[in-house]
């Protein structure tokens, strides 16, 4: 059996680790600020609440 490793199939895996780990990384930054936007229009949301109420309550 041969089990030496040619420098094409270390090259080739090492190649193939690194765009799994980069689609990981992708993926993770991408729900990580869908995240984000939704606790900002949350805070948004209720910001612009407040200010409906102080209007309501000053006229």
């Amino acid at each position: 059996m041969n089990s030496t490793f040619h420098a094409g199939d270390i090259i080739s895996t090492m190649l193939f680790l690194l765009f799994a780990f980069l689609i990981i990384g992708a993926i993770i930054i991408f729900f990580k600020r869908v995240s984000d936007g939704a606790k900002q229009q949350k805070e948004i949301s209720a910001k612009l609440d407040t200010l409906i109420e102080l209007l309501k309550n000053k006229q």
